[in-house]
């Protein structure tokens, strides 16, 4: 089967992929600072927002290719 991706699903997911990576860290930075006990509500708010942006990403990223599969095999039958 011939190559059936092009950069606009690579951006997607890299896309996703830096943003997880800033997520993690807003999370891990989140959980060690403490002031009095109580978290810094914009770190938390950071880091569940981007959380929920990465999902969305890899979503459409996983809808982006699968259009492209099914483009693809379009293609090959015809």
């Amino acid at each position: 089967m011939a190559h059936t991706y092009t950069r606009t699903t690579y951006i997607w997911f890299v896309a996703a992929t830096i943003t997880g990576i800033v997520s993690g860290f807003l999370h891990i930075v989140r959980s060690h600072v403490t002031k009095d006990g109580a978290e810094p509500i914009i770190l938390t708010v950071l880091a569940f927002g981007l959380t929920a942006a990465t999902a969305l990403l890899i979503f459409r990223g996983i809808m982006v290719a699968a259009y492209e599969q099914d483009r693809a095999s379009h293609r090959d039958r015809h």
